[in-house]
């Protein structure tokens, strides 16, 4: 299970290397009451209906992982941020690269801690 916002990072970089990312960018922005996540990758992107489907826990590329049935590694971080009612954004164009914006209030009770970044 992921504990801190710096375990979605690692989780959310390895999404962007498998999918054949040569460049990944990583904003982190700590505020006193906003916390902003931003991981923009040049992989392959995603059509719409992928971008539709990539919270669902029991969708997951089945090129990437032809074992696997199950994708829960944004499905875990929408539930986290969601419930400290926070947002998480997909923008993505097939062929060309996939932005994923989170944002929430560090200042609530259950907020993820960031963690750090640098021990990844």
């Amino acid at each position: 299970m992921h504990e801190t916002l710096c375990d979605y990072v690692l989780e959310l970089v390895n999404n962007a290397i498998e999918a054949g990312a040569k460049k990944v960018d990583l904003l982190l922005e700590e505020h006193p009451d906003n916390t902003l996540l931003r991981v923009l990758d040049d992989g392959k992107g995603m059509c719409a209906e992928e971008v539709r489907n990539c919270f669902d826990p029991f969708r997951t590329d089945s090129c990437k992982h032809p074992e696997r049935r199950t994708g829960l590694g944004l499905a875990l971080l929408e539930a986290a941020v969601f419930d400290v009612e926070g947002t998480v954004n997909i923008k993505s164009e097939p062929g060309l690269r996939t932005e994923i914006m989170v944002t929430f209030d560090p200042r609530r009770p259950d907020a993820l801690p960031v963690g750090n970044l640098a021990e990844l």
